[in-house]
């Protein structure tokens, strides 16, 4: 059995490592009720979307996600061409985190260089000229 979550360390790397906030459960709950034409055509996507935009301006576009994980594949994959990569540092999420699933499914090499106190620095990304 797992013990109380008063007895773990509270951690943020990841949003798995908490629960959801209460507002958002009673969100999802509400949102449940009924039926909704699925596949991005429902007044819960229409809203979300004019909201981006709003804040984002017109031209944004919003593309919903199941996870950080898919979210950050598909992020990654729009931006690099497949002989391209990603300059991080050796403890960065993306690579310490992801289980491979960049350079599994959106074909792009991490290139990794030792950290200095968890940062990548503009000498860092030199040393892949």
């Amino acid at each position: 059995m797992t013990p109380p979550v008063s007895e773990h360390p509270r951690g943020f790397a990841s949003d798995n490592n908490s629960g959801a906030h209460p507002e958002v459960l009673a969100a999802i709950d509400a949102a449940n009720e009924g039926h909704v034409i699925a596949y991005g055509d429902d007044d819960y996507t229409a809203n979300a979307r004019k909201r981006f935009r709003k804040h984002f301006g017109t031209s944004a576009e919003a593309f919903f996600m199941f996870n950080g994980t898919g979210a950050n594949v598909a992020s990654i994959d729009a931006l690099t061409k497949p002989f391209e990569g990603v300059i991080c540092t050796d403890i960065a999420h993306m690579n310490v985190d992801e289980c491979g699933a960049p350079e599994r499914i959106a074909q792009t090499k991490l290139l990794t260089v030792a950290n200095t106190q968890g940062k990548l620095t503009p000498e860092d990304v030199g040393r892949w000229e």
